[in-house]
């Protein structure tokens, strides 16, 4: 993502960082939420992506 943000700079964007991490968790709420309906019978990958972004979440709540 840092190679996003650095050329998105480079072209003259600014960032608000504050900004861009609130729609990163909205993104990953939104996400998770639709995993039930996208995967019902999810294999061990999806499982183990869907855990690692629940514990992002929920690093993120504090």
């Amino acid at each position: 993502m840092e190679s996003i943000l650095a050329a998105y700079r480079e072209a003259g964007g600014q960032i608000n960082a504050a900004a861009l991490d609130q729609c990163l968790i909205a993104r990953a709420a939104v996400m998770t939420a639709w995993y039930p309906i996208l995967y019902p019978n999810p294999n061990a990958e999806r499982q183990s992506r869907l855990a690692r972004r629940l514990d992002w979440l929920q690093e993120k709540r504090r």
